[in-house]
Order: structure tokens, then sequence, then C-alpha cells
């Protein structure tokens, strides 16, 4: 969980799991965030993206390795800026190549169709298929 808000309170916090039930505060992001997604890439790392804010919405990208770093690193921005988009991680079983992939959401009212990828070991996004 990452983030939330309403009205004119917008947070930072961030709080995480890798088994399901036992639930870790995080440091929390540089940025408020609300609508966002956070993926856990592995027991280690952790991507925040998307979300609506006090940039309304945003293309913002975060990283961290919650073992090795308390501060929060931007990756590149996504394409598109967005909010209330489902997100979540894909491997390809035959290559081993991890994805981001967050699909749908929205942008200040209208639904955004179609999705992006962003490629773990190219540190690049990609349009989705």
């Amino acid at each position: 969980m990452a983030g939330g808000g309403g009205s004119d309170d917008w947070y930072h916090s961030v709080e995480s799991t890798f088994d399901g039930s036992e639930f870790t505060y995080r440091p929390s992001l540089p940025d408020t965030i609300a609508y966002g997604c956070l993926v856990n890439i592995d027991n280690e790392n952790l991507v925040a993206l998307a979300g609506e804010g006090t940039e309304y919405k945003s293309k913002k990208v975060y990283h961290i390795n919650v073992v090795s770093s308390s501060k929060w690193k931007r990756l590149p921005d996504m394409r598109k800026s967005l909010y209330s988009a489902a997100c979540g991680l894909v491997t390809n079983s035959q290559t081993g190549q991890s994805y981001i992939i967050v699909s749908g959401g929205h942008n200040g009212g209208n639904s955004v169709p179609g999705s992006e990828m962003y490629d773990l070991q190219e540190a690049a996004w990609k349009t989705g298929t």
C-alpha cells in the first residue's frame, strides 16, 4: 500500500508485504500519491508508480531496495499520466525476463485504453500489446 488520501489530504506513507500476512512500514515516498500502484519485484525491491496527488496525474516511477536503501530513486517516467490503473509483475517463463505491466486507468476523467510495460532488464518503457 502506498499513499492515499482525499480532498486536500495526500499521503507519502508506504507499507508492503512479501508473504501476504505481515506488513512492514517502508520509507515514505518523495511525492504524495493516491490511486497509484505498488509492485513487489522480489523480496527486496518495490516499485511505486502512477497515481494522483499534488501533481494530479503522474508519470513518475520510483524504486527502492528495502534491504540496502532508505531512499526511493526515480526510474524513467511512464509514457502516459495515469491514476487508478491496474499494475503487476509478469515474468516470461521462457526467457526469465520480467516486466511491470500497467493497464487502463484514468487521466483526468477519461479512461485510458491499452497498456505500458516497463522492462526491468532494459530499464525502459514499451507500449503493451
